[in-house]
């Protein structure tokens, strides 16, 4: 697209210019037959309107900050556009019923010069006594008096006048999650919007013909930037539902593209595999759906899986839904929204990368077939938008080479300036020569391809290897019936050793007995995959996540740290070893039973590359190497409470001579005469080595193991 096609500097001019079009516009859904259709001429005018109700008040002034807090969407939008015609400085934020979501909006107030709030009496009232509980509100009355009614928006008949603005003037701000910490403002200018959203026009082949239909809430900068603002630029239809509609009644979201004829769709990941779910669940009927209408459906916002996106294609494909209508995107909210996307049409890319060579500044290693143990796969999400601009570079912001995996910068006419009023977030994000750093991995191809490998934050060092977040979890998904959205993967250092451990949350609201099994068929799964255990597997009653289905890995971590899963863990790990020693206690040959049940525990770790294990071998002489040694030690730790290092290996090589070990420390006050035996002729013929072996970090433990067994 040529500069001149830019044709709006600012939204006011957008808004203005869409100001007589009376046969397009916005379809408002609220339920499954409730929807009206406002054309936009219409909706500048009521904007217009409340922009003059805004101008009557003598507390409101120009470049003030008005919180937009309205989970109705023709409400929230009048207001936004009022703001924006005002030049006031609106922020969108998403009401929830959970405390992050209530804490929001007070730790934003904080963070401005002169807030207001645009709400209802309802939720105001329900704001001020939550704030009240927690001590954010001092004073009710003040704060009563920096509410504006949503009440008020349809209620005015004088019109507000428009004031000029510049395209390097802030637009509106868009809040991170703030999950952990205060959310920061991304301060996004009139020109980092008009930009982004000609692009995305340009990048997916819009024309005015197009029927834009989208349930992303509005304070999520997909349903906002993505969706609403570029159906304008390009003067199309927008229908839209609440995320909440989508929420109950998630088949709706196919039967409204039909009925519409809607072309442009968006979803992450979660959304793809919420339908499948609700589809496969419905009463057995004829559905009478065309899809053929559907051009792309935006897949971003979250790690993308190509098994899902298949797996709902495919389902769908019975209704004429285009095999490749699923296009993998890439955005963020300090980039506007868009930073890349494929092509309208392009078949999934997929990348299989071993998994030795995930290494920050090393040349990736691709592989023609993916194994799970050695390799990872990865979705490529297309080229760069025309006006962004992508870097992969070190830490310090040094260019690396193509293939090669990095930290993602950017930076272009898109791409923020700032956070608001936070100079030491916005100093830490930018690098030399106003390069924005992500915070996420990824590599370039030599085609300029951008394949995104995860967030950096959630990149863990696991027995020397990298592994993120988002794999582990997929590994898990399927396993003792955990679905997508379900499982949260963290790793968290361990007492400062370089150590990290892995943490495995799982949604479950069963009986804690009953969970053991998830927890063994979990570690089973990654021993068999991967190669590692977790240090902790913990039931949840819910994983956090954000408006747009993100997991929120940083709120799990946090209350792991502050020690709100101590209790549950201390119960599961006592439930397990009695589980364990209630047999072994009435048993009439209980060292046997632990032979047994120590050799069916390392043909387990050695998946079948052993058919039998002789009990009087050496465990080295058999195949166990020092991954396999970690994974046992692991086992011993979390199924009978024996802190095992990884030295004990070298120490009772033997099934035999482990099981004794094992059969003193559990039942006996005194060693068993076996072991002492043991132990003071290891003691005597190795103690210069066993010395030295205890002075070592575990990396080269984990050499001499391979070197011993």
């Amino acid at each position: 697209m040529s500069k001149k096609l830019y044709t709006y500097k600012t939204l006011n001019e957008l808004i203005l210019g869409i100001s007589n079009n009376t046969e397009k516009g916005i379809i408002f859904i609220t339920a499954n037959n409730k929807e009206h259709f406002v054309s936009y001429a219409t909706f500048y005018q009521e904007a217009l309107f409340f922009l003059g109700t805004l101008q009557r008040k003598k507390s409101i002034n120009r470049g003030d900050e008005i919180i937009i807090y309205e989970d109705d969407h023709h409400k929230f939008l009048i207001a936004f556009w009022a703001c924006i015609l005002g030049g006031y400085i609106p922020i969108p934020v998403a009401i929830g019923g959970k405390e992050e979501h209530k804490l929001k909006p007070f730790r934003i107030w904080n963070n401005l010069t002169h807030p207001k709030i645009f709400t209802s009496a309802e939720k105001l009232e329900k704001l001020i006594t939550f704030g009240i509980e927690k001590g954010l509100v001092k004073n009710k009355t003040n704060f009563k008096k920096s509410c504006i009614a949503s009440s008020e928006v349809f209620e005015n008949s004088t019109q507000g006048i428009p004031v000029t603005v510049f395209s390097d003037e802030l637009a509106f701000i868009q809040y991170s999650s703030g999950s952990t910490s205060m959310p920061k403002g991304v301060m996004l200018t009139h020109e980092n919007l008009i930009y982004n959203t000609y692009d995305i026009i340009e990048r997916f082949k819009i024309t005015t013909d197009d029927n834009y239909f989208s349930w992303i809430p509005l304070t999520h900068d997909m349903g906002m930037i993505a969706f609403h603002l570029s159906s304008i630029v390009a003067s199309c239809n927008h229908m839209m539902m609440p995320t909440s509609l989508f929420i109950k009644r998630p088949l709706l979201w196919m039967e409204k593209t039909h009925e519409y004829r809607a072309t442009r769709l968006c979803s992450p990941n979660f959304g793809y595999q919420y339908f499948m779910q609700a589809f496969y669940r419905r009463p057995d009927q004829k559905i009478n759906w065309d899809l053929s209408c559907v051009k792309s459906i935006i897949n971003g916002a979250e790690p993308i899986s190509e098994k899902v996106c298949l797996d709902f294609t495919e389902l769908l494909s019975q209704y004429n839904l285009s095999d490749h209508c699923i296009i993998p995107s890439y955005g963020l909210a300090e980039a506007s929204v868009g930073v890349s996307s494929s092509n309208i049409g392009d078949k999934i890319s997929v990348y299989t990368v071993k998994r030795e060579s995930l290494v920050i500044g090393k040349e990736l290693i691709f592989a023609q077939q993916h194994d799970e143990k050695k390799t990872q796969n990865f979705v490529g999400v297309g080229k760069t938008l025309l006006s962004c601009r992508v870097a992969i570079n070190d830490e310090k912001g040094n260019s690396l080479g193509k293939n090669t995996l990095g930290f993602i910068d950017i930076k272009g006419k898109n791409v923020t300036k700032g956070y608001y009023k936070n100079p030491e977030a916005t100093q830490m994000a930018f690098l030399k020569n106003d390069w924005l750093r992500t915070g996420d991995l990824g590599f370039l191809l030599e085609d300029d391809t951008l394949v995104i490998t995860g967030r950096h934050k959630n990149m863990m060092i696991l027995q020397g290897h990298n592994y993120y977040a988002s794999d582990i979890e997929n590994i898990i998904i399927g396993t003792a019936d955990v679905t997508l959205g379900k499982v949260a993967v963290c790793g968290v250092p361990s007492n400062g050793n370089n150590k990290e451990k892995l943490l495995v949350f799982i949604y479950y609201k069963r009986k804690i007995e009953n969970f053991l099994n998830v927890i063994i068929a979990i570690q089973k799964r990654l021993s068999n995959a991967l190669g590692i255990i977790p240090d902790v597997i913990i039931p949840v009653k819910e994983i956090p996540k954000t408006t747009s289905g993100k997991l929120q890995h940083g709120i799990l971590l946090k209350r792991y740290q502050n020690g709100e899963f101590e209790e549950i863990s201390r119960l599961i790990s006592h439930e397990m070893l009695h589980n364990t020693l209630q047999v072994w206690k009435n048993s009439t040959n209980r060292l046997k039973d632990i032979n047994t049940w120590l050799t069916s525990l390392c043909l387990e770790i050695l998946n079948g590359e052993n058919v039998m294990i002789d009990m009087q071998i050496p465990l080295g002489d058999q195949g166990f190497k020092s991954i396999h040694a970690v994974q046992l030690a692991q086992l011993l730790k979390t199924r009978l409470g024996l802190i095992a290092e990884t030295t004990i290996f070298y120490k009772y090589p033997t099934i035999l001579k482990l099981s004794a070990y094992i059969e003193a420390q559990l039942f006996s006050s005194k060693k068993s005469n076996t072991h002492v035996e043991d132990e003071k002729s290891e003691a005597k013929n190795d103690a210069e080595l066993l010395t030295k072996i205890e002075s070592l970090s575990d990396d080269e433990v984990l050499q001499l193991l391979d070197k011993l067994i």
